[in-house]
């Protein structure tokens, strides 16, 4: 497979966003790259919805988790009203 400096490939037509990044990402680090804001990925953490490593007080989550969330279709559904 041959990504360019975006991460896409023009021949799948999809990107791989978590490409070049560290094996275990930030909350802020993976709010950013799915454009939502922190609190939903603490909710989705909460929920069991992602995965993480709690490191101190803080998290960590796998790259290989983000990937599957970015990939899948209808990975994030807005919960504001639930």
């Amino acid at each position: 497979m041959n990504l360019g400096n975006d991460g896409f490939d023009a021949h799948r037509g999809d990107r791989d966003r978590t490409q070049g990044l560290p094996e275990l990402l930030t909350v802020a680090e993976v709010a950013a790259l799915v454009r939502v804001s922190k609190m939903t990925i603490y909710r989705m953490i909460r929920k069991g919805e992602l995965p993480a490593i709690a490191v101190g007080k803080s998290y960590r989550i796998p790259k290989e988790d983000v990937r599957r969330l970015t990939q899948s279709r209808g990975g994030l559904r807005d919960t504001h009203d639930q």
